[in-house]
């Protein structure tokens, strides 16, 4: 279904099912950008059913908390866009509001570089065992040998999804001198960079689907 054409209105409906403040979403618009900003209450399907008839634009919740469903989007009459602040977006039904002519827009690689370095943050403390090892010395312990000598150098990584914050991930373990596949590296496919059953540790960076 296409969209049909629709004039700008003199004054705009935005209707938010984020948690965000209304004043904080109107220092996004345009400067002079007549609008009235309507912040879904309750936090509920039956919530963003109510709010949304006469939206002309719909902001996602990045909590996932509340959902866009299809029922939302059929009591929608206007909507011209549902804009998504999350690179994820798997609390809307897209193919609906495809349906109805309604494009959805996420913040794709937004952040990108902030999860990969999570996740080899996160990957290099369970390899060292940050957290235990943490723990033992605020008790006055010193654990040199009770604890196994996991270096980061020699050992493979696993990747599943080679997207851009797989790459990312990949690119950031690329100076730990980790063993590196050259099949994972070469590789375009955005479902699997390396699946090898020896990895000391697997990162998943694949969107949240029915199939994943």
């Amino acid at each position: 279904m296409t969209a049909p054409e629709r004039q700008t209105p003199d004054r705009w409906t935005v209707v938010s099912t984020a948690p965000f403040p209304a004043e904080a979403l109107r220092r996004f618009l345009p400067e002079g950008t007549d609008a009235e900003i309507v912040v879904v209450e309750p936090r509920t399907e039956d919530g963003a059913v109510a709010a949304v008839a006469d939206a002309d634009i719909v902001i996602g919740d990045f909590t996932f908390e509340v959902p866009i469903t299809r029922r939302v989007i059929e009591a929608m009459t206007r909507c011209r866009a549902i804009l998504q602040p999350s690179a994820g977006f798997q609390q809307i039904d897209h193919v609906a509001a495809a349906e109805h002519g309604i494009p959805v827009c996420n913040c794709a690689g937004a952040n990108d570089v902030p999860v990969a370095e999570h996740t080899v943050m996160a990957g290099v403390a369970l390899m060292r065992e940050l957290a235990w090892t943490d723990r033992q010395i605020r008790a006055g312990q010193w654990p040199q040998f009770g604890r196994q000598n996991n270096e980061v150098a020699s050992r493979t990584w696993g990747i599943v999804g080679f997207g851009r914050i797989g790459r990312q991930v990949a690119q950031r373990l690329a100076g730990w001198e980790m063993t590196r596949p050259r099949s994972a590296w070469s590789t375009q496919s955005s479902t699997i960079c390396w699946r090898v059953p020896t990895s000391c540790r697997c990162t998943y960076r694949c969107s949240l689907t029915p199939v994943t």
